[in-house]
């Protein structure tokens, strides 16, 4: 079982505790925790088969139930800000997190997907995906405070702080192959309340880096513009030495600048560093990477195109730190590395496999048996398992600290998926039961 399943069932909430912030501030702050006699039991067997040292066990408490009129389908509740957003025989609900008492309630025919688009505290929206027939919508921003809508799109968006960019659309590509110039790009920016266009990024391709918050405009000369994405204002301009051949698409994330080359029907891309323009070279473990927190994960070109092992790379001098090992990929948290493997061949063997020191590549602890909830925040602060029989166990959690993996609680009933905040928990259970829990520690 994984945390994100979820079918006809109700929401359990736990107890927050004192201190409870939204659950976007702080993830990593450490907290005393309450000791109690059933929680000291619990941590007692969870720290023994984690293999670490005895801690003080928090406990969970349910302090709200809501049975909701029908069944909830797969992943399509999410804790958003202060609240549980909840599609329930089409409508879109809104619980608070606090208490468990409905703040609104709106019509949500359509919807194609959880509600997502994470909310600030300078725009306080959600934003829904929907595909409603007759009015051809396919966005549209709902207010937090109230369920108002406050704009509706026909174009998908993606949305940072204050702002919702929408997507850019690729050239068809027969249009690519055919040799003919390309229509330039042309993004709007949006305000995120509002709905009124901010800016617009305009060039022969455009992309953004959401996590940088810039948007990137390049023309087919090569000469760049990196704008905020905000406000459109230019932080950097520079000029990238582009081979022979039209640009036809770019993508930027975790430093690198990805271009789509098309010469004559020949598709290729180039990469470059987007602190310095520079190209990257295909062989180098830089050429494509993720996130690894202190480090980046990547996987280093051999030649023929065949890709090796994954490797963690030293972000200061981009030397090669420890290979991973084949077929599998990391993710950052504040506990160390997860590393999680995947066999197309075996999917039963694919899931994590160990955690690391993100510097060293000294194993921390194997978590063979555990998951990685999705519906928790960035980077990922739970780790949980089922015990007892297939199908039918119970649902462990342990919390990755800067300490290391922390258990936290073991849920007392067979739950169908569960969304985490810092220190809530709201999980589905018998038909349709949502439960709210308060997690301390």
């Amino acid at each position: 079982m994984t945390a994100t399943e979820a079918g006809s069932s109700g929401f359990a909430v736990i107890d927050l505790g004192a201190g409870w912030r939204e659950p976007d501030q702080h993830l990593d702050e450490p907290r005393q925790w309450r000791t109690r006699s059933l929680a000291l039991a619990l941590a007692v067997a969870l720290t023994a088969a984690l293999g670490g040292a005895a801690v003080d066990p928090p406990g969970a408490t349910e302090f709200a139930r809501v049975t909701l009129d029908t069944d909830v389908h797969d992943g399509r509740y999410s804790i958003v800000g202060d609240v549980v957003l909840v599609p329930d025989r089409g409508n879109l609900s809104a619980y608070e997190l606090r208490d468990g008492s409905r703040r609104w309630r709106v019509p949500a025919v359509g919807l194609v997907s959880p509600p997502f688009v994470t909310p600030t505290a300078e725009a306080d929206v959600v934003v829904l995906e929907q595909a409603e027939a007759d009015a051809g919508v396919q966005t549209r921003v709902i207010d937090l405070a109230d369920g108002a809508t406050l704009w509706r799109s026909s174009v998908s968006v993606a949305s940072v702080d204050d702002v919702a960019v929408e997507y850019a659309v690729m050239p068809h590509p027969e249009e690519i192959a055919g040799g003919a110039p390309l229509p330039p790009a042309d993004l709007r920016v949006f305000d995120l309340r509002s709905g009124q266009v901010r800016w617009r990024l305009r060039g022969d391709a455009v992309t953004v880096d959401l996590a940088a918050r810039t948007g990137w405009a390049i023309s087919a000369t090569g000469a760049v513009t990196v704008h905020d994405l905000r406000d459109g204002q230019v932080r950097r301009t520079g000029t990238l030495r582009l081979p022979e051949g039209r640009v036809y698409a770019a993508t930027a994330a975790d430093g690198v600048l990805a271009l789509g080359i098309a010469q004559g029907d020949s598709l290729f891309e180039e990469h470059f560093e987007t602190a310095t323009f520079e190209a990257i070279d295909q062989s180098s473990p830089l050429w494509a990477r993720t996130d690894c927190g202190p480090s980046w994960c990547a996987l280093a070109a051999k030649p023929g195109g065949e890709e090796a092992d994954p490797v963690v790379v030293d972000r200061a001098d981009g030397r090669v730190r420890f290979r991973l090992p084949a077929n599998s990929h990391g993710t950052p948290s504040a506990a160390g590395l997860l590393v999680f493997t995947s066999d197309l061949d075996q999917p039963a063997r694919s899931g994590l496999a160990v955690l690391q020191d993100p510097v060293t590549g000294r194993v921390l602890h194997d978590l063979a048996g555990w998951t990685r909830p999705d519906l928790q925040p960035y980077p990922p602060i739970f780790l949980t398992r089922e015990v007892g029989p297939a199908g039918a166990g119970r649902l462990q959690i342990a919390r990755l600290t800067p300490d290391g993996l922390r258990p936290l609680t073991e849920l007392p009933f067979r739950v169908r998926g569960c969304a985490f905040a810092e220190h809530a928990l709201v999980c589905l259970h018998d038909g349709n039961q949502l439960t709210f829990w308060r997690l301390r520690g």
